[in-house]
Formats: C-alpha cells, sequence, structure tokens
C-alpha cells in the first residue's frame, strides 16, 4: 500500500513538473515569436533541401539504370 502511494506521489510530480515546462514553454513562444518563426523557416528549408536531394539521387539511380539496361557506357 505504501509502495503504492510513493509511485503516486512521484507520478504526479512528474506531471507537475511537465506541466510546468510545458507552460513555460507556450509563455517563451508567444514572447519571442521571431525566434520560432525562423526555426520554422529552417526547418522548412531544411526538409525541401532533403526532399531535392533525394529526388537528384532517384533521377541518377534511373538515369544510370537506364544506361546500363541499354549496355552503353
Amino acid at each position: 500500500m505504501l509502495e503504492c502511494l510513493s509511485v503516486d506521489i512521484i507520478y504526479s510530480e512528474k506531471q507537475t513538473v511537465l506541466r510546468s515546462k510545458l507552460e513555460e514553454q507556450i509563455m517563451s513562444k508567444d514572447r519571442y515569436p521571431s525566434i520560432f518563426s525562423r526555426q520554422m523557416k529552417a526547418f522548412v528549408f531544411i526538409i525541401v533541401q532533403i526532399s531535392f536531394a533525394i529526388r537528384a539521387v532517384l533521377k541518377t539511380e534511373e538515369y544510370l539504370t537506364s544506361i546500363h539496361r541499354s549496355g552503353g557506357g
């Protein structure tokens, strides 16, 4: 019984800590919107760059496969 109570207390304390961290993040996002918009722009830029790189690799692989099939090269 005592073990269950201590586990409940620890779980409750962790929830409180997580909730307060989340509230801090929300407040800081409201306080500094330009930082987060820059982060979002950087994230989108990286995703676009990765997608272009993957597309280029796939096109190159397709090209090399077509050369190999035709007996060229």
